[in-house]
């Protein structure tokens, strides 16, 4: 089989589960009781990569994922709080 000289790009949006127990941890310290979050929680991802064919048996390729979680929550006697975190994936990759 051979396999066509074609260069592929790919992009998009998706729901993620992630879990962040360190996070969770601090927001659950400073929250109030009544509003504390679970370990695991949905996340926003947005991705994109290219891949190239080396020769036949071979391709390459390079991909980039951007998550990303907001926790907006009330605080016992501090007002309200806002805490954002996101991750940068980079990957290079190889298809065989």
């Amino acid at each position: 089989m051979q396999r066509a000289n074609s260069f592929s790009v790919y992009g998009g949006m998706g729901i993620a589960v992630a879990a962040a127990p360190a996070m969770v941890d601090y927001i659950n310290t400073i929250a109030d009781p009544t509003q504390q979050v679970q370990t695991f929680a949905t996340a926003v991802d947005f991705f994109g990569g290219a891949s190239l064919p080396v020769n036949e048996s071979w391709e390459g390729g390079v991909e980039y994922s951007y998550l990303f979680k907001s926790y907006t929550l009330p605080t016992a006697g501090f007002g309200t709080y806002t805490i954002f975190y996101d991750l940068n994936m980079p990957r290079l990759q190889r298809i065989t």
